[in-house]
C-alpha cells in the first residue's frame, strides 16, 4: 500500500521530476535552479530571493527600529506600523487594522461567527 503513495524510481532530482510534470515547467522553461533545494525559477531575480531563505538574510532594514526583510514589499508594509498606517478598516464600525487578513476575522464579531472572546478582534 505504501508503495503506491511513493513516486516512481529515479535519482529524484528536481529536473527529472519536472519533466514528469509539465504544470511546474521543465529546465527550458525555468532555466534558474537553486543549488540548495532544486527548485527552479524562470528568473535569476527570483531565484536570487528564493535563496534567502536558505540563507537567512535579510537585506532590507527598517530605519526605525532596524528590523530586516527578505523582500522589500515586506519592508514597505511594516514601516507602515511606525507611521501608523492602519488601511483596513471595518465598514460597520470603523475600527482600522494594519494587517489586511485581521479585517476578515475582526468582521465574524459583526456576523456572529465569532465569539466576541478574541481581544484583538473585539469593536
Amino acid at each position: 500500500m505504501l508503495g503506491s503513495l511513493l513516486p516512481p524510481a529515479g535519482d529524484g532530482t528536481a529536473s527529472e521530476n519536472e519533466e514528469e510534470n509539465p504544470q511546474q515547467g521543465g529546465p527550458e522553461l525555468k532555466p534558474c535552479q537553486c543549488p540548495d533545494c532544486g527548485r527552479r525559477f524562470d528568473r535569476r531575480s527570483t531565484l536570487m530571493a528564493h535563496q534567502r531563505l536558505h540563507t537567512g538574510e535579510r537585506p532590507y532594514k527598517c530605519p526605525e527600529c532596524g528590523k530586516g526583510f527578505m523582500q522589500q514589499s515586506h519592508l514597505v508594509r511594516h514601516r507602515g506600523i511606525h507611521a501608523g498606517v492602519k488601511p483596513c478598516v471595518c465598514a460597520d464600525c470603523g475600527k482600522s487594522f494594519v494587517k489586511t487578513w485581521n479585517l476578515p476575522k475582526h468582521q465574524r464579531c459583526h456576523s456572529g461567527q465569532r465569539p466576541r472572546q478574541s481581544r484583538p478582534y473585539l469593536c
